[in-house]
């Protein structure tokens, strides 16, 4: 029978999100603290708490401090895990765990959008702060296949058997790898296009060189992926 192919969906972003915490139904800074206690208390030693902020669902304005957590209190609740809660489109807060483990990128960041005292960002670090957490290293890459293959399972129950993924930035050749090494072992069952998108970060023609410069490799078993240009 046919499925759906969805046409835009960051699929590897997507087997994070599937696990992240929903805030939007948090009215004080307790509910939210609430929220991080009860995912430290069943995550893994060091496993990374986050919150679903792309889809706009919560925000500061709707919790009766009218504020962003602090970094000492995410800390306090998470007993230690690293936490970053990103708040749609340029709200952030980071407790000191995480920002121990992102100390050389926050060492680039201006005071206006990183303060390390209250554990907020601010601005477009925010976003670059975000993309990070998506890298290889920053989690074990048998934990990225095993959210990914749970996500392909979830997509297939709801019909959608293809994907077109835009990519993160500067991300093409290890989002590749990883669809390469799930394809090889069976994890995932959508046909998968991947595109080679550009660092909005970096000069335009430094980026269009590295695209054109890019060699797609053969497409794994159980997915598919166009040149991504």
């Amino acid at each position: 029978m046919p499925g759906f192919c969805d046409t835009h969906i960051h699929f590897e972003k997507v087997a994070h999100e599937f696990g992240y915490l929903q805030l939007r139904d948090a009215r004080s800074v307790a509910d939210v603290l609430d929220a991080v206690a009860a995912r430290a208390a069943r995550a893994a030693p060091g496993e990374w708490i986050r919150c679903n902020g792309d889809d706009a669902g919560w925000h500061e304005h709707n919790l009766a401090e009218r504020r962003l957590p602090h970094g000492d209190e995410l800390d306090a609740a998470a007993g230690g895990r690293p936490v970053f809660l990103y708040r749609r489109p340029d709200h952030g807060v980071l407790g000191g765990a995480a920002a121990e483990r992102l100390r050389e990128l926050l060492a680039g960041f201006s005071a206006e959008e990183w303060d390390p005292a209250t554990g907020w960002l601010r601005g477009p670090a925010v976003r670059v702060v975000n993309d990070s957490l998506y890298r290889p290293g920053v989690h074990e890459q048998e934990h990225r296949l095993r959210i990914l293959c749970e996500a392909s399972r979830r997509l297939l129950a709801m019909g959608v058997t293809g994907v077109v993924d835009p990519g993160l930035p500067a991300a093409f050749e290890p989002s590749w790898e990883l669809y390469r090494q799930a394809g090889e072992r069976g994890l995932i069952a959508q046909r998968v296009w991947l595109m080679n998108r550009l660092d909005w970060r970096r000069p335009f023609q430094e980026e269009y060189e590295r695209v054109r410069a890019t060699v797609v490799p053969p497409p794994p078993p159980a997915a598919c992926c166009g040149p991504g240009r």
